[in-house]
């Protein structure tokens, strides 16, 4: 099953909110926090971003946007990704 969705995504925003909080966080560690937030938020930032296109995409090609204009829809912008049981994994 794979962990990786929008919940998962929330837990951690929630759990770095709780670190952030910590009142004994003082000098370098409180740095290191802030560090960590500033590039969860921007990974986080890029994952809705991208959640956001595929379901645009999903979306008009539920509407018949690409068959009305007699084409498919680019290969990029679709949705799940129906090779997956079948690609290598990255090294």
């Amino acid at each position: 099953m794979n962990k990786n969705n929008l919940g998962r995504l929330n837990d951690i925003l929630f759990e770095q909110l709780d670190r952030m909080n910590n009142t004994n966080l003082k000098g370098q560690e409180l740095q290191d926090e802030i560090d960590r937030a500033d590039a969860i938020i921007d990974i986080g930032r890029t994952i809705i971003q991208n959640g956001d296109l595929a379901l645009k995409a999903a979306l008009k090609k539920s509407e018949g946007f690409y068959v009305d204009q007699g084409k498919d829809a680019p290969k990029m912008l679709e949705a799940g990704d129906p090779d997956e049981n079948t690609r290598t994994p990255h090294r």
